[in-house]
């Protein structure tokens, strides 16, 4: 009888530690799954969008603030929104984006820039002389330009477009 006293006492024991477990545990809480503890984006977030282009090897980087309706989401639906995009990192007040793109960056779609390369009138695509790609080199030979044109050249001329490109070597001359 004394032995199955304790053996009751014990059990009694048991089951209240174990009770006592599973109700503090972060897996209990009312249901069968894990209490979701993974980061959500916050009120006030920024997003670093990091884009490569790969035809010219340049990077833009560009910070904006987390659109309104995505306030709350958690990583991967966050990531739903953005497909194509690499996530860097995720905290809920900044996250940091990536992508690679197979094209010349903006810029360089837009502008031109010509110069004398060579002895000859170059065109490059973009609009620093810090970050160029030769889009052609012309027939047009440096030493058959007036002096003012051939000085304005060498000190390098911007244009939009292709069609200002041609207009504009059209006048050298004139």
């Amino acid at each position: 009888m004394l032995r199955a006293k304790r053996y009751l006492i014990v059990l009694g024991v048991a089951a209240a530690v174990l009770t006592t477990v599973l109700v503090l545990s972060p897996f209990y809480r009312g249901h069968d799954r894990a209490v979701d503890r993974s980061p959500v984006v916050g009120e006030g977030a920024t997003v670093l969008y990091r884009t490569t282009y790969l035809l010219c090897g340049y990077r833009e980087e560009r910070e904006a603030a987390v659109w309104p309706e995505l306030v709350g989401c958690t990583q991967e639906e966050f990531m739903k929104h953005h497909p194509g995009w690499t996530l860097l990192s995720f905290s809920p007040t900044r996250i940091e984006l990536e992508r690679q793109v197979e094209a010349i960056c903006p810029d360089m779609v837009s502008y031109r820039f010509l110069t004398i390369s060579d002895g000859k009138v170059a065109v490059y695509y973009g609009r620093s002389r810090d970050h160029l790609l030769l889009k052609e080199v012309t027939p047009v030979d440096a030493r058959t330009l007036l002096p003012e044109d051939r000085e304005l050249l060498q000190q390098g001329v911007l244009v939009e477009g292709d069609g200002e490109v041609t207009r504009f070597l059209e006048g050298l001359g004139d």
